[in-house]
């Protein structure tokens, strides 16, 4: 019986501590159904995923990086840097993807781009695991 409460308390803790933890914000809902519109066939999403995973992981270690430092100007430095490494996912982007894709795409990256935006400085950023998009 002692067990049974245990694993009991144990995943009702664990449940309710990944509840509190704020999504990325590739991970919220309006930008995943903004990534499901997009319309992309079964080859692209491997490439999509690869694409955007590797915006996030510049984004990441960039922003580790530079908040590190000792500047007054983080938040200029963080948005000018990020804004970069939009555009190089723009253009990988836009390789894989016809003219209508893209459209949405857009969309998709407004909406990314806005979510990182609201996102607290020194909150960190929750890994990308590429599982919450397209799961098919």
């Amino acid at each position: 019986m002692r067990h049974l409460l245990f694993w009991a308390c144990h995943f009702f803790s664990i449940n309710a501590f990944a509840a509190e933890q704020p999504l990325s914000p590739w991970q919220r809902e309006n930008v995943l159904v903004a990534a499901s519109q997009i319309g992309l066939t079964r080859e692209q999403i491997p490439q999509f995923k690869e694409n955007l995973f590797d915006f996030v992981d510049s984004r990441t270690k960039m922003v580790n990086k530079i908040y590190r430092r000792e500047d007054m100007n983080l938040d200029r430095i963080v948005k000018s840097k990020t804004n970069r490494l939009l555009k190089k996912m723009d253009k990988a982007m836009a390789a894989i993807m016809d003219e209508k894709q893209y459209v949405a795409y857009q969309h998709y990256r407004n909406l990314l781009k806005t979510e990182m935006d609201v996102q607290k400085k020194g909150a960190g950023t929750p890994g990308f695991d590429g599982q919450a998009i397209f799961t098919n």
